[in-house]
């Protein structure tokens, strides 16, 4: 049997994401950030497709068991997530680009040697000075650590509801919301 249309548009809204988390992890991505929003979008649009491909599919092949009925309800009573992108789709499509922000995190790793020498002048209450010169300098026991600095980015979405974690993360619980409602739709009519 046939991997379902449904089931294709899934394996490339992980696709898409995975080419997302790939490009968020480039550090030149802040420069040009085309790679990670076309992916993103394009994993979103994907994982929605896989419901309208089921629908379209399954209403005709299993209207008389109640398909349909069966689709609305089980819509209907999914989680607030998977309303809401969902209806992002048709935003990107028809509207806009989703809008994002980035966070952008450095690490800053720096080395510190110290050196202390002391030359000590003592008077004496004789009105004598002595001078106790400093010993020579010691070398420091390991070598000095170059500084160096990592840089990472996430994407948020810029909608204020929506930037509790980052925007692959809601992603990623978006299509796994489409694989559950697919999957659900073969257990109950294949």
């Amino acid at each position: 049997m046939s991997e379902s249309t449904a089931r294709v548009a899934l394996r490339k809204a992980r696709y898409f994401l995975a080419q997302a988390q790939q490009a968020e992890s480039d550090d030149k991505i802040l420069n040009d950030h085309l790679p990670f929003a076309a992916n993103l979008e394009a994993a979103l649009v994907y994982a929605r497709t896989s419901i309208e491909h089921l629908k379209a599919e399954y209403s005709s092949k299993f209207n008389e068991r109640g398909y349909r009925h069966w689709h609305d309800r089980t819509w209907r009573d999914s989680n607030p997530l998977f309303h809401y992108f969902y209806a992002r789709r048709n935003f990107i499509l028809h509207q806009e680009p989703e809008p994002t922000h980035a966070q952008v995190n450095v690490q800053a790793n720096l080395g510190i040697t110290a050196s202390v020498s002391v030359s000590l002048t003592v008077t004496r209450t004789d009105g004598t000075v002595e001078y106790f010169p400093a010993a020579s300098r010691p070398e420091p026991k390991q070598p000095p650590v170059r500084a160096s600095s990592t840089q990472s980015q996430r994407f948020f979405f810029s909608e204020h509801a929506w930037r509790e974690k980052p925007a692959l993360l809601y992603i990623e619980e978006f299509i796994e919301c489409c694989e559950s409602f697919v999957s659900a739709a073969e257990r109950a009519f294949l």
